[in-house]
């Protein structure tokens, strides 16, 4: 198994503790109604915030997926194991669609963030009292913008790029995968 590495686990610590944080204020002002999209229902807010993190983290993992598989010489080897993940490939790698793909990511991820944003990120001059925070707590993780950054990078795009790295074809082989890249080539 081998040795717990104590700096390490202070890291991972401090992380999940940082995430958890900022997702816990990132909520409550959502509920307070002090983002955008909260003032007009704080529950859509909440659904498209997680929906649109959800569908980050497939366009972040299925890129390093695709990228990935392109030195696979033969593709046959795992169409009877995972044929989601076969379709996905033979879709992607067919004339220009990989190019085409990475384009259209480009602009959903460009989107995505800017949904984010407006699900999240607070009003300007919104006079929110999360938790009683000290006040240079809520300009350091709201006003700053940090807890919704902290958020998108930490569940939607560093976790998934890593997984998608490790499993290119299992990260695939599901039809949210194979939505997506049909999505991001139009």
């Amino acid at each position: 198994m081998g040795t717990i590495d104590p700096i390490k686990s202070v890291k991972t610590i401090c992380s999940l503790a940082l995430l958890c944080f900022s997702t816990v204020i990132t909520i409550s002002l959502i509920f307070n109604r002090n983002t955008e999209i909260s003032r007009v229902s704080p529950w859509l807010a909440l659904f498209v915030l997680w929906g649109v993190i959800i569908w980050l983290a497939m366009m972040e993992g299925q890129q390093a997926c695709l990228v990935g598989l392109t030195g696979v010489v033969d593709h046959l080897v795992y169409r009877d194991s995972h044929p989601i993940a076969y379709n996905n490939t033979q879709l992607a790698y067919r004339g220009n669609n990989l190019d085409r793909y990475v384009s259209g990511r480009q602009l959903m991820v460009l989107l995505s963030v800017f949904v984010i944003n407006l699900c999240g990120a607070p009003l300007p001059n919104s006079q929110g009292d999360a938790f009683g925070l000290p006040q240079i707590v809520q300009e350091i993780f709201l006003s700053s913008g940090v807890a919704i950054i902290l958020m998108t990078c930490l569940i939607g795009q560093l976790p998934p790029q890593i997984n998608a790295s490790h499993c290119q074809i299992d990260f695939i082989n599901n039809y949210f995968a194979l939505f997506t890249l049909y999505t991001a080539q139009e």
